[in-house]
């Protein structure tokens, strides 16, 4: 049993999350930062505590900010800071659902069986899609990103079939760890709704 405490971990597994949603390798992330992919897999992990430099980048490299909020104040700033639901519907109307990238990514596959592709990594990609498709209605915004990136390896390796296995490998790990990640997005895009209403809740007493 890891003998950091409960806080670490959490941190670490909400960093993983993020790093997820935004498309990232841990590699990509850690050339972000600025530092190596063994430091960042041993954060992710949470076997090391973060000193709040480190903390710092990663954010940083997530496109995110760190904020000390009092607990009793945090609705109400959620609430100023935009609604969430409203820039999701828009990311939505932009970008499609993610059960339309998700067809794109069939259609990148189709194409490479047709061209008599020998490759290791696509059954993989194959099945990892196959597996986000049966979730179906239930994938939320947040895979967006993931699966947009996924379709952009995909479309490298139809550009240039010679040298198809590694942006094909980088679409099957990618997918496959958005598969196995889906649980905790989803219980942190539940816990973005639950704040929102608890914000709304808090204008309502106030006003």
């Amino acid at each position: 049993m890891s003998s950091h405490p409960y806080a670490v971990r959490q941190l670490a597994q909400a960093l993983k999350e993020a790093r997820v949603a935004r498309g990232f390798t841990q590699r990509e992330l850690a050339e972000r930062a600025g530092f190596g992919q063994n430091r960042l897999a041993l954060i992710e992990a949470g076997q090391v505590d973060l000193r709040t430099s480190t903390l710092i980048q990663l954010a940083r490299a997530l496109d995110l900010e760190l904020v000390l909020t009092p607990r009793r104040v945090l609705p109400a700033v959620q609430a100023l800071t935009g609604n969430q639901a409203d820039r999701w519907r828009e990311l939505r109307s932009v970008r499609g659902t993610p059960i339309r990238v998700l067809r794109r990514i069939q259609q990148h596959i189709t194409a490479l069986e047709r061209a008599r592709l020998s490759s290791e990594e696509l059954p993989k990609v194959k099945k990892a899609v196959q597996a986000l498709i049966e979730v179906g209605p239930n994938l939320g915004l947040s895979t967006l990103q993931p699966l947009r990136r996924s379709v952009h390896w995909l479309a490298l390796a139809r550009a240039n079939l010679a040298q198809a296995e590694q942006p094909l490998a980088k679409a099957a790990a990618q997918l496959q760890e958005l598969y196995q990640t889906l649980p905790a997005m989803a219980h942190l895009e539940q816990q973005a709704s639950q704040v929102q209403r608890a914000a709304y809740s808090l204008e309502d007493e106030t006003s």
